[in-house]
This record gives structure tokens, C-alpha cells and sequence, in this order.
């Protein structure tokens, strides 16, 4: 959820943040995908952790019960919601391309 004049970039840090204690020093941003329904959307942001850095990913508020890294390839097996799941194959293609360009 975006607040009053924030863009998806800077919502997706904020919510990073709130949520599982990632802060910009840890990633940096790769892009993103928007997915539109007309009446609403969500932008989904790609980012890796920066070189030489350790993320310590945690709950970091009461939207978010626990968090686990889980392998890439694993991802698909989960119980995403229905949008993400249907764009994970999109995601995860333009994820290994990204990560080849590096």
C-alpha cells in the first residue's frame, strides 16, 4: 500500500522496511512490473542484495508473522496469492536475466 505521494519504488522501500527489516543500504532496486486492473493495481519491485552484504531479513511488524529465504527454484511450490503466483514464471525469467547481466 502506497502512502499520500509516495511512489512504488519508495512504497516498496517503506514496506521493505516495515515489514522485514530491509533497508536500501541492503538491495538495490532492478525494476519492476505493474500488474493493472483498471480500478487498482500493484507494481511489484525486483531487487538483489548488494555484493559483499548480509541481509538479515525479520518480521518486522505485526503484517508479517515470520520470514524464511526459500530457493528460487521453491518459490512456485508455495502459496502465493493467485496475481503473484500467475506472474512468477514472468518474474522469475526476468529475475535469471537480470541476474546474467550483472
Amino acid at each position: 500500500a502506497l502512502a499520500t505521494g509516495e511512489n512504488a519504488f519508495e512504497g516498496a522501500m517503506r514496506e521493505s522496511l516495515e515489514e522485514a527489516n530491509i533497508t536500501a543500504n541492503d538491495i538495490y532496486i532492478v525494476g519492476s512490473y505493474v500488474e493493472d486492473h483498471g480500478q487498482w493495481s500493484y507494481t511489484t519491485v525486483f531487487a538483489f542484495e548488494k555484493q559483499d552484504h548480509q541481509l538479515d531479513p525479520k518480521a518486522n511488524d505485526d503484517e508479517s508473522l515470520s520470514i524464511e529465504w526459500v530457493p528460487f527454484e521453491k518459490v512456485k511450490e508455495l502459496p502465493l496469492l493467485s496475481y503473484f503466483k500467475n506472474d512468477w514464471t514472468h518474474f522469475s525469467e526476468r529475475l535469471i536475466k537480470l541476474s546474467h547481466e550483472m
